[in-house]
């Protein structure tokens, strides 16, 4: 059976880009197409995004940075994303992927932006992607059949929402060669009012909000920072590219 950072690229490959999931590349490309090199992404799994982006990834997951580096991405750091400490500074962070999400307390996710927020250069700018998957939700469980094929690899899914805390937990069960894995992932639900409160703490303000459905995407920059710095044309190449890359899915579908 595949190990788990596998499981995971073939998870997006399979199911996550079908599902509309592929177009954060062409927002934050667009975006670092603006800002200009350095870029830092935080929780960069198996460098997705990381190796296009030329970026430097940050992830607490050995094997996953390990596939990573698999992938070509040439500077990885293994460290917790709350609490890091790098010589350099970036014209762009990102935090892709609904990665903030994991971090299910205020004080740690405050904690991610702060640190994320002290490594930025002058002028730079924060992205990031967040869902609500409470957003429109009429039951508190769901079930996905996310994948069955004929070959014997098959995903099943499953949300489960505690409303009253505002955490969904994905349940998951992999099968592939009569082998099962069974895991699940625990994310905090953030519309925009709960991340603008997240942000502001963080000594950010939100510059541009692009909403698809319940996906928030965010352009943040820090509070007082000079008004002659203008994140928001960056991010109007962003929503083009956002559209665009969902009127090619609609096509394909």
């Amino acid at each position: 059976m595949r190990s788990p950072a596998e499981q995971y690229d073939w998870e997006l490959a399979h199911v996550a880009v079908r599902r509309g999931r592929g177009e954060d590349l062409s927002f934050y490309s667009a975006l670092a197409a603006r800002t200009g090199a350095p870029i830092l992404e935080l929780a960069c799994g198996t460098g997705r995004l990381t190796a296009p982006l030329g970026a430097v990834g940050l992830d607490n997951d050995p094997d996953m940075l390990a596939a990573a580096r698999r992938r070509g991405v040439c500077r990885l750091v293994r460290a917790d994303m709350r609490r890091f400490a790098l010589a350099q500074r970036f014209a762009l962070v990102a935090i892709p992927y609904n990665s903030l999400q994991l971090l299910l307390g205020a004080a740690d996710a405050v904690a991610c932006l702060r640190c994320a927020a002290s490594h930025l250069a002058p002028g730079g700018v924060l992205a990031l992607e967040v869902t609500d998957f409470q957003q429109g939700a009429r039951r508190t469980s769901v079930d996905l059949e996310l994948l069955a094929r004929a070959d014997g690899v098959s995903l099943h899914g499953a949300l489960v929402h505690d409303v009253g805390r505002r955490v969904t937990t994905y349940h998951r069960r992999f099968e592939e060669g009569g082998e099962v894995r069974v895991d699940h992932v625990r994310l905090r639900c953030l519309d925009q009012a709960e991340l603008e409160k997240l942000l502001s703490r963080a000594g950010l303000r939100p510059a541009e909000v692009t909403q698809e459905g319940a996906r928030l995407f965010c352009v943040a920059t820090l509070r007082g920072s000079g008004e002659d710095h203008q994140p928001a044309s960056a991010s109007a190449d962003s929503r083009r590219a956002l559209a665009l890359a969902a009127r090619e899915r609609a096509r394909l579908t």
